[in-house]
């Protein structure tokens, strides 16, 4: 990782988010690359379309 952050607060389109967790990688071939991780505790929350959503 070249940086990560939890409970990372933004705004977008004027509207305040805060990411679970965003990590910037930097392993060959994925340098600058960002991954935005937002974990759910419901069952099966891919099939939830109002957590689908966010």
């Amino acid at each position: 990782m070249a940086w990560q952050g939890n409970e990372v607060d933004l705004v977008h389109r004027g509207q305040p988010l805060r990411l679970d967790r965003l990590v910037r990688r930097k392993d060959a071939g994925h340098e600058g690359h960002w991954w935005v991780l937002d974990y759910k505790s419901a069952l099966a929350p891919e099939q939830q379309p109002a957590l689908r959503a966010q």
